[in-house]
């Protein structure tokens, strides 16, 4: 396959960390001999050893992660992993989000709450489930018959359950394994097998398990274990059902549906069936990376799609350079087609202050030629100190909270909740943590308000934010965060106290703190409100990954131009020039 800017390719280097058992795939072995004649190197990031000492531009990743270990050894990879990332904030992570790897994880993350209706005919929802562990009682508050699928992804040991005897048999069969139950559907032996890439979306079907009947339930056997194993068996067309194939609706409206939990999940598989009664559809497993086995030229769309985004994510910004391109006509774009982030802090207003009347008018100047939005971590309140008393009106987006509290037209969209992501006793921990650690550090000077806990994230300042109330007081912390490094050693400190949890991001904005926030719930959020639009522009001035800058997802994302700025004055400067405003 011919790959467009193949050049661009060259020289990358691709750690990958992935089951043995993966790496003997056909399509596994493809991708990297194709990789190799581009003179891309993959090699060989398992976590659970001694790392290569070598720099990688990416981590690709499908494991199941041993995040559920009480011993000291899954617990050290789980530590090794979490540091390597933070260390290297630049390395593109090809991956499952945290835990995604295993059934249980996957259902109860992106369909826990699921029920799409598309139009009167078409309905969407996941079977009933049970997660079930080797020392949990043997109540089950689910319908037989019933399928079985072990924790561990790599099991082969998928089961039809027909009666609470076949249970117990199963159980005794799999003493030390943990499992998930799921109601079975009737679905005449057909799945609908879904491969995400992108944009893009294939659709094929395979034979799965036949339909039950009352007989096997009642007089049958207890359970099986059927002879093939129905993910990964490519059926012939002509001996399967005539399928009720899903509208294009219905497909764009799951891949939104995965963006909202995982914005950055973006090459997936999505297993469906029928119900043959009640013609509902039914979710019954997602997988990160499929093999894309029925894909044409699978392995090399793969390929392509990993070495873009690495190329993508691995361009690192310098201080306090801008990029402009000649090339580019800024004043030919719209309303309609074009939309322009700012951060707020840093960018818009100098750190702790409220905008000017010059950026003020710059920014209404090219409201009237694109849609413009604003975005901070603070909460709505904050933005509307910062902007001024009629900013719901000077904005066609403000995005508060990483956009968690979102609104366009002066109305909340689609807002986000951290409780329903972290238990009040885990917010609890967290908090108390925080504020015992900062009462022991020795610091020059301390203020009020150390925690600022949001709908989205919890803002943690080590010497308060009301430090940013005096001029001298402000500046004095923040000459010695730049010399001890204090908030940068407390988010590592915090890291190697919660990193276990696996549900948990930390960023360095302003000059006062730091936020701690849901996985996946930082700035990129914004951008399943940017995908509506053609071009879209990034201006933020904390884009250097190395200082867990909070700009950079947006920075650097692939669908945005991003601009690293100074100050206001240097903001207003490259709009300016950009857009050709007076």
């Amino acid at each position: 396959m011919n790959f467009e800017g193949k050049q661009a390719y060259e020289g990358l280097r691709i750690g990958y960390w992935v089951t043995p058992r993966l790496q003997e795939k056909k399509w596994f072995k493809e991708m990297l001999k194709e990789a190799n004649s581009m003179r891309v190197e993959f090699i060989d990031f398992d976590m659970t050893k001694e790392l290569p000492l070598r720099e990688i531009d990416a981590l690709f990743w499908k494991t199941p992660p041993p995040y559920d270990s009480s011993d000291e050894s899954g617990l050290s990879t789980v530590r090794r992993f979490n540091d390597y990332l933070s260390s290297h904030p630049w390395v593109h992570l090809v991956g499952p989000t945290d835990g995604t790897t295993n059934y249980r994880d996957q259902m109860k993350q992106f369909f826990s709450d699921l029920s799409m209706n598309i139009g009167d005919d078409v309905q969407i929802r996941q079977p009933a489930w049970q997660f079930i562990r080797p020392t949990d009682s043997s109540n089950v508050r689910l319908t037989y018959p019933l399928v079985a699928k072990p924790r561990n992804a790599l099991s082969h040991n998928i089961a039809l359950i027909y009666n609470e005897k076949g249970l117990k048999e199963y159980r005794g069969a799999l003493p030390s394994e943990s499992f998930t139950l799921e109601e079975f559907k009737n679905h005449d032996g057909l799945m609908h097998k879904l491969y995400f890439l992108g944009k893009k979306c294939w659709v094929y079907y395979r034979k799965s398990f036949d339909n039950i009947t009352t007989n096997q339930t009642e007089n049958g056997k207890n359970y099986e274990i059927p002879a093939f194993r129905v993910s990964q068996e490519v059926s012939n067309m002509e001996e399967l059902p005539i399928p009720n194939p899903l509208p294009n609706e219905a497909l764009t409206q799951i891949r939104n549906y995965i963006a909202l939990k995982d914005p950055s999940l973006n090459m997936f598989g999505i297993d469906i069936i029928q119900d043959s009664v009640s013609k509902v559809y039914y979710i019954i497993d997602i997988n990160f990376a499929p093999s894309y086995a029925e894909v044409p030229n699978g392995p090399s769309l793969l390929l392509n799609h990993l070495l873009s985004g690495t190329v993508q994510r691995t361009n690192r910004p310098h201080n306090n350079t801008v990029f402009l391109p000649e090339s580019r006509n800024f004043s030919t774009f719209s309303r309609d087609t074009t939309i322009v982030v700012f951060d707020i802090d840093g960018t818009l207003t100098e750190n702790g202050r409220v905008i000017t009347e010059e950026v003020k008018q710059a920014l209404q100047k090219l409201r009237q030629i694109t849609t413009v939005g604003v975005i901070s971590g603070g909460t709505l309140e904050q933005v509307g100190y910062r902007l001024g008393p009629n900013y719901m009106q000077e904005y066609d987006y403000i995005f508060a909270e990483n956009s968690c509290q979102t609104y366009h037209q002066g109305k909340l969209v689609d807002p986000f909740d951290m409780e329903s992501i972290l238990t009040r006793k885990e917010l609890m921990e967290l908090i108390n943590w925080a504020l015992i650690y900062i009462a022991n550090l020795d610091l020059p000077l301390k203020r009020g308000n150390f925690i600022d806990y949001r709908n989205s994230l919890i803002n943690i300042s080590p010497a308060g934010r009301w430090i940013s109330e005096n001029t001298s007081a402000r500046e004095e912390w923040i000459a010695f965060d730049r010399k001890h490094g204090i908030r940068k050693k407390m988010v590592d400190d915090m890291k190697s106290k919660f990193g276990h949890w696996n549900k948990l991001s930390w960023v360095i904005g302003g000059n006062s703190g730091f936020d701690v926030f849901p996985r996946g719930w930082d700035k990129s959020l914004v951008h399943r409100f940017t995908a509506n639009y053609e071009h879209y522009y990034y201006f933020g001035d904390r884009t250097d990954p190395a200082l867990f800058g909070n700009d950079w997802l947006c920075f650097s994302h692939p669908t945005s131009f991003g601009f690293s700025v100074k100050d206001p004055e240097d903001t207003i400067n490259i709009v300016k020039k950009c857009f050709c405003l007076s």
